[in-house]
């Protein structure tokens, strides 16, 4: 039987943190024929002797061992280089994933028509897929996050940027655009370079709600503050030289974009738990990104409060928005 899916994990270090994690909740998955392919970016501690071990007891995960830091790019097109099946995810390895969460990826893809690019929603992204949580403890925001999915089914929003925490697309899409490019060196932009190249190219990019993944973020990078700055600062050159000057909306408009769509469905199905549940969901997050200038915050405010108004119209069921 054809596999269906590879996915794509970059390990480097404390693997105990992160790739260990991750490959455990990958082990729960059996819904969907995948292979798992990790890709070691030259890695200093125990963590070759480890993954070595986890590949002998998952006979899913195979092993690319890279002799020198090949970087979040280079890693990952190591990586697609060995896939076998028709579609592949990016996974972060900082991130835990559902159960479900692989096989609703794969299920939306098979139906979506088209060269498409899909991701989930999370906990820590810079963009619309980033949802509200009552509690940063992991596995306090798995079990938040398998309720939001309980109260997410058939729920597709279309956007112009993935984060790459997690990213699912058909293999070909991937290799059509030639790969994430590798003049970024270790990372930052490398995602938001193929999205622009995707969206030019026609492909469509999509998050899936019902789809969650847990992402720690930053994890690869968080004890190296000073190479972040250098990083951050020559990359952004190199992305302005390749793609021009892309204005970006913040993730606050995003967001509200976000509850905008949802009013449309209010319009368009009444009254109706899962929404509100959401939509709910979704104020808190934008209460969250209030913004600290006073008129920033004097005009996003108003954006909001216009939205609430309207939500509330459509349905009583979110009246108690207005007042929470």
């Amino acid at each position: 039987m054809a596999l269906e899916l590879s996915i794509v994990i970059l390990s480097f270090n404390q693997y105990d943190l992160t790739t260990g994690p991750c490959l455990a909740s990958l082990s729960e998955v059996d819904t969907v024929d995948m292979e798992i392919i990790v890709v070691d970016n030259g890695s200093e501690d125990d963590t070759l002797h480890q993954l070595a071990q986890a590949a002998s007891r998952d006979p899913r995960v195979k092993l690319v061992l890279n002799s020198e830091n090949r970087g979040y790019a280079g890693g990952n097109n190591d990586g697609v280089a060995q896939a076998q099946a028709e579609f592949i995810v990016l996974l972060n390895s900082d991130t835990r994933v559902l159960p479900t969460s692989m096989p609703l990826l794969v299920r939306q893809l098979k139906k979506t028509t088209g060269p498409a690019m899909i991701g989930p929603v999370t906990n820590a992204a810079g963009n619309e897929q980033q949802i509200f949580f009552e509690s940063d403890n992991v596995e306090s925001v798995l079990e938040q996050g398998a309720l939001w999915c309980r109260h997410a089914q058939g729920s597709m929003i279309n956007t112009d940027q993935l984060s790459f925490f997690c990213v699912a697309m058909p293999r070909t899409t991937y290799t059509d655009l030639g790969g994430l490019d590798e003049g970024y060196s270790l990372g930052f932009y490398e995602d938001t370079d193929f999205c622009c190249r995707a969206v030019r190219s026609g492909v469509k990019l999509q998050i899936m709600e019902e789809a969650f993944v847990y992402h720690a973020g930053s994890a690869s990078f968080s004890t190296m503050p000073e190479t972040v700055k250098k990083l951050l600062k020559e990359n952004r050159k190199k992305f302005r030289e390749r793609n021009g000057k892309v204005v970006e909306k913040h993730v606050r408009y995003k967001n509200l974009d976000v509850l905008q769509s949802y009013l449309g469905e209010l319009q368009a199905r009444g009254n109706n738990p899962a929404l509100a549940y959401r939509f709910k969901n979704r104020l808190n997050r934008a209460r969250e990104l209030t913004p600290n200038s006073p008129v920033k915050k004097m005009l996003y405010s108003f954006r909001l409060k216009k939205i609430l108004h309207h939500a509330v119209k459509e349905s009583d069921c979110l009246s108690e928005s207005r007042s929470s």
